[in-house]
Formats: C-alpha cells, sequence, structure tokens
C-alpha cells in the first residue's frame, strides 16, 4: 500500500458503525452514555498506541533496508 492510497472502511464496519450510532441516539441513560464514552476514549488511546508503534517498526525497517542497500 503506497501512503497516498485511501484507508477504506469495510461495509461491514459501516453496518456496525450505524447501528452503534443508532443505539447511542436512543439512549437517555447519561450513566451509560458516560460508560460508553470512556470505552471509547479507551479504544482510541489503544488504537492511538497501536499506531505509534507500528509507525516507529516500518521506519526501523526502512531505514535498516536503506542501509543494507547502502552497503551492496
Amino acid at each position: 500500500m503506497s501512503r497516498k492510497e485511501k484507508i477504506e472502511i469495510s461495509l461491514q464496519h459501516k453496518f456496525k458503525f450505524e447501528q452503534l450510532k443508532r443505539v447511542i441516539e436512543q439512549c437517555d441513560d447519561i450513566e451509560v452514555l458516560r460508560e460508553i464514552a470512556i470505552e471509547l476514549l479507551s479504544i482510541n488511546q489503544q488504537k492511538t498506541a497501536i499506531v505509534s508503534w507500528t509507525s516507529k517498526k516500518a521506519l526501523k525497517a526502512d531505514l535498516l533496508k536503506l542501509q543494507d542497500q547502502n552497503i551492496d
């Protein structure tokens, strides 16, 4: 995948998103909404950590590849 390629969300994930969105929109219980918000923050934090770790590993791999090319 090149850096310019668009990241697509699968149809299955789009449907799941819409389903959860409706649940949130119909919820009148502030405690349930608060729990959902906290869980979403936690998930976002985990995803951010994964992206950061993956980016660092990819950069390291690219640098090693360049070093190997320069040695040859």
